[in-house]
């Protein structure tokens, strides 16, 4: 028998509606990947680019050489499964299944806005045996 609370839409029915660019705004997100365990990763930009048209860019402003932008997710995260964020989301997925582990920089201090990685292991197999398929 439902219960009633099953029967009402919630929050996963008003995210499902929404169009994933409104979901990722929302949250915050600026990228979305999968790391296979085969070594191969791709990733999505969700974050659109500086536009040299946009009348508040300011490419000048924009970069200090006394602080560099950070390199791009691709540049730092290319051994895929070797990645401590690949490993720490199969291990843990061995406690519980429906896990997302999430990575915050240790030498973060203050700085705003910060980059946090949350990934989650797909596993592939049959009872009590299965094997990475790939993080996310």
């Amino acid at each position: 028998k439902k219960s009633n609370v099953d029967s009402k839409p919630g929050l996963q029915t008003l995210f499902a509606m929404m169009p994933r660019s409104t979901l990722f705004n929302l949250f915050g997100i600026k990228l979305s990947f999968v790391a296979t365990r085969s070594g191969l990763t791709r990733w999505e930009e969700h974050a659109p680019p500086p536009s040299v048209n946009d009348p508040t860019y300011d490419e000048e402003a924009s970069f200090d050489p006394e602080n560099p932008r950070e390199p791009h997710f691709s540049q730092v995260n290319n051994e895929a499964t070797d990645e401590v964020w690949y490993k720490r989301a199969v291990d843990y997925h061995y406690n519980n299944p429906e896990s997302f582990v999430f990575s915050v920089p240790f030498d973060i201090g203050d700085k705003r806005p910060t980059v946090v990685t949350a990934t989650h292991a797909i596993m592939k197999g049959s009872g009590n045996r299965k094997a990475p398929a790939a993080v996310v």
